[in-house]
């Protein structure tokens, strides 16, 4: 579609927006006018609409002119069957509450009818659109209906508009279609390492026989629940020295050793829940995957296929945790990778230094939450509290949860219970276990427990402090 062609005129986006069956508004227009569409745009809306959606059409050109899609919920509305009026309303203000959060201020969107809705995305390419069409549909679907398998429950469909105006609405293909043809070189800004991208070299393994698995349990804090367990692999270093996550794979460690440790844990994690499922256990599994096991296509490819085959049926006790991400990864990138693991799990966190800013691309691309990495941390305490309550803060400006990895003191504790963390993991707080366990109540005064034993000054009262 020519940006000039369409914007040539006030009657050419007219003809496209009748086509599209916009024209009309559901206020009472004058006699002899078309009818009031029932739940479509106000007239004003309608207006604002046209204007903005003029404008961005005049800035962009070529394939990025054909980033317009239509969100269908009809098939929503016949799950319901008689219900339908009675939470029209409410489910509505869930789409578009999901809209006004994640289109970005160069995307639109515009109630279309009772069932759809009209939405503009921005991209360089209609690809990366449509990567963009598919984060917004899945957090839809799991807003309308949990962590159910939906299926085809939220549609979208793409539309295509010619210089003439003619208007071409085609079903968007499968997620696995889009992620497979996306051009690397349209999502990867740096050069690429292309020794290893031929199918059926073999790689040499990095040996993990003595690596075990284990699972630290991480802590919501509002609620006092634990119920999501951390897979954290373990190695045997030295006497009273154990080496744990990527350190069990030692300095030098090579990207197919990071693949060969996250494929490790995947399989050990879906064994695991496998077992949890049978026991009724409702707890969740946080599994970590380093940004270079899905950061080469071959790589990413394999990891996918072997999540989709030990996960089956179960991706919904599964959040993955993507580490090792580097500064400022571009958001196109980062979509990608959200978007392949959103196909297989329950939602997707990520763990980056103190100094990340790149909290509007974890938003933009629905990560639920970002975690402050201070495992490796060996700074003086004092140095991180104000990296502690910064990084909250910046957070909580794009409405992003938070939680802190690697609490090693009770004063790194007490530091992210003032900050505001939502959840939090730590050997100052839980110790490691062999298997999940089922969701438990934690007393917030558990890690000052040893404290409180202590000998000290009696108050005379044989009554317990707490």
């Amino acid at each position: 579609m020519n940006a000039k062609g369409i914007m040539g005129s006030g009657t050419l986006l007219g003809n496209v927006l009748t086509r599209l069956g916009l024209r009309g508004t559901k206020d009472p227009g004058p006699s002899g006018a078309e009818p009031p569409i029932p739940f479509g745009p106000t007239r004003a809306e309608m207006a604002a609409f046209e204007q903005r959606l003029s404008f961005l059409l005049g800035r962009w050109t070529g394939e990025a002119q054909d980033n317009i899609f239509v969100i269908d919920i009809s098939k929503c509305r016949d799950h319901l069957g008689p219900r339908w009026p009675e939470v029209r309303d409410k489910i509505h203000a869930k789409v578009q509450g999901i809209l006004n959060t994640r289109l970005t201020r160069q995307e639109l969107f515009l109630q279309r009818d009772e069932v759809s809705y009209l939405v503009v995305f921005a991209g360089a390419t209609r690809r990366n659109a449509q990567i963009r069409a598919l984060v917004v549909n899945q957090a839809i679907n799991e807003r309308l209906y949990g962590q159910e398998d939906t299926g085809e429950a939220v549609e979208v469909r793409s539309i295509r508009v010619d210089s003439a105006g003619n208007v071409e609405v085609d079903k968007e293909p499968e997620p696995e279609e889009i992620l497979d043809y996306v051009p690397e070189a349209t999502l990867w800004s740096k050069p690429r390492d292309h020794s290893r991208r031929m199918r059926g070299i073999k790689r040499k393994p990095a040996k993990l026989d003595d690596v075990r698995v284990f699972y630290r349990p991480m802590l919501a804090i509002r609620t006092r629940i634990v119920s999501t367990f951390m897979c954290l692999p373990i190695r045997h270093v030295r006497e009273h020295f154990h080496a744990s996550s990527y350190d069990v794979l030692g300095p030098g460690a090579t990207k197919d050793d990071l693949f060969a440790l996250d494929s490790m844990t995947l399989r050990h994690t879906g064994e695991t829940v496998t077992r949890m499922v049978r026991t009724g256990s409702k707890s969740l599994v946080a599994l970590s995957v380093h940004y270079e096991t899905l950061a080469e296509t071959t790589r990413r490819s394999e990891y996918i296929a072997l999540c989709a085959k030990v996960l089956a049926g179960n991706t919904s006790r599964v959040v993955f945790e993507v580490v090792g991400l580097p500064a400022g990864v571009p958001e196109v990138r980062l979509t990608e990778l959200v978007t392949a693991l959103r196909l297989n799990s329950r939602a997707i966190i990520v763990r980056v230094a103190p100094d990340c800013h790149d909290f509007a691309a974890f938003r933009a691309t629905g990560v639920h939450a970002v975690g402050l990495d201070l495992y490796e941390s060996r700074r003086r305490e004092q140095a991180l509290f104000p990296e502690i309550e910064a990084f909250v803060q910046a957070a909580s400006n794009y409405s992003l949860k938070t939680y802190l990895f690697g609490v090693r003191s009770l004063s790194i504790y007490t530091a992210a219970l003032a900050a505001g963390f939502d959840y939090a993991a730590g050997h100052a707080l839980t110790t490691a276990v062999e298997t999940p366990e089922k969701a438990y109540l934690y007393r917030m005064e558990t890690p000052y427990l040893s404290l409180l034993a202590a000998p000290g000054p009696s108050n005379g009262s044989s009554e317990p402090l707490l």
